[in-house]
């Protein structure tokens, strides 16, 4: 992994955190457990969260995600979220 992939990934599972903390009012799990999740509505991802983290991610990573790429599937894990932001980071 690269470390313009590693720094991504660290970026995302911080707006994660940040998420579900405010989501959950209560410490963040660990980024380990964040990072292999493979459904983040299991941490408490709900569909509220998801938008917000839509939103932090189009602003940490200066991207605007378009509407049909505003799917559940796509924020579901870091790894989806990470696919979606470099899919669109080349297109841009």
């Amino acid at each position: 992994m690269s470390t313009t992939q590693a720094d991504m990934l660290a970026r995302i599972i911080a707006k994660v955190n940040d998420v579900l903390v405010a989501r959950l009012k209560e410490s963040a799990p660990d980024m380990v457990l964040i990072e292999g999740c493979s459904d983040l509505r299991t941490l408490g991802l709900d569909s509220l969260g998801a938008v917000n983290l839509m939103l932090s991610l189009e602003t940490e990573f200066d991207l605007y995600i378009p509407q049909d790429r505003m799917k559940p599937q796509n924020f579901r894990s870091v790894a989806a979220i990470a696919a979606l932001l470099s899919d669109l980071a080349k297109a841009a």
